[in-house]
């Protein structure tokens, strides 16, 4: 999906963000102050891969906004003209068809560490 046509619920407005609104959003790699084990593990793993490919900024970031529902949400952004950081997209993508966890060990570590605070 284009940035342009990103808004986190039906009941938002999409905010314009100048040079980004044809950058395409990573469905599975956003998050808010309530996500859970797997929404924080699959966004921090995107966010670490593209980091190997190229430093964020100038072909992908991370867009933090304000909201009403849930205090603050998370997305990443990239501009699909980078190759280099588009192929590092694709692979992630088709790993996450394969198997909705990206990094199990962090997966397991958050369901751990949301557990205890639990008790």
């Amino acid at each position: 999906m284009k940035y342009r046509d990103f808004a986190p619920t039906a009941l938002d407005r999409h905010i314009k963000v100048d040079g980004r609104e044809d950058w395409e959003v990573i469905p599975f790699a956003t998050r808010n102050r309530d996500s859970n084990a797997l929404e924080v593990s699959n966004f921090e793993f995107t966010e670490t891969a593209l980091n190997e490919v190229q430093e964020e900024g100038e072909n992908w970031e991370v867009m933090r906004f304000g909201h009403w529902a849930c205090g603050w949400f998370e997305i990443i952004v990239f501009n699909p003209e980078s190759l280099p950081i588009r192929n590092k997209v694709e692979d992630i993508h088709t790993q996450y068809k394969n198997y909705v966890v990206l990094d199990e060990e962090r997966y397991l570590e958050l369901t751990e560490e949301s557990e205890t605070e639990e008790e």
